[in-house]
């Protein structure tokens, strides 16, 4: 089975929590209480300055707040190897866009918390936006499709 990290792997994400939903530009964020797993294939990773800090990729199936959007997944504080791994926890962000560092985010502001780690140290830009955290792990399709 392919680690995290491999490029084409379908990945599943399940929140653990309330999701921050903010539907667009002319609202406010909402808390969702909505735990359904979606997943999507990884396409990329999200790189700052050289540093691997996560993935992304457009979202397959799972409620319709997701579909047609891109999911980015950031690494969190257990050290998982994502190279060699094939489930975690993370934090995520699913939205139009690949998700980005925020210039001019300080981490001496945030308890020199890494801007990957905090939720507004990256962002994705556009409308829907959905984002918390959740455990991740790799699908083996094969399974899948034995399964159906």
């Amino acid at each position: 089975m392919p680690a995290l990290a491999t490029t084409g792997t379908l990945i599943e994400v399940a929140p653990w929590d309330d999701l921050q939903y903010w539907p667009d530009a002319n609202t406010v964020w909402e808390f969702v209480d909505d735990r359904t797993p979606f997943r999507f294939r990884v396409a990329g990773e999200l790189v700052h300055d050289g540093f691997f800090f996560g993935l992304y990729g457009p979202v397959e199936s799972g409620p319709d707040r997701y579909l047609d959007l891109i999911c980015n997944i950031m690494l969190r504080h257990d050290n998982s190897d994502w190279y060699n791994s094939i489930e975690c926890g993370a934090s995520f962000k699913v939205g139009p866009t690949i998700a980005k560092r925020v210039v001019g985010y300080d981490s001496t502001n945030h308890d020199d918390c890494p801007f990957y780690l905090h939720p507004e140290g990256t962002c994705v830009d556009g409308f829907p936006r959905t984002s918390r955290f959740g455990g991740i792990c790799v699908i083996n399709e094969q399974q899948t499709a034995n399964a159906g």
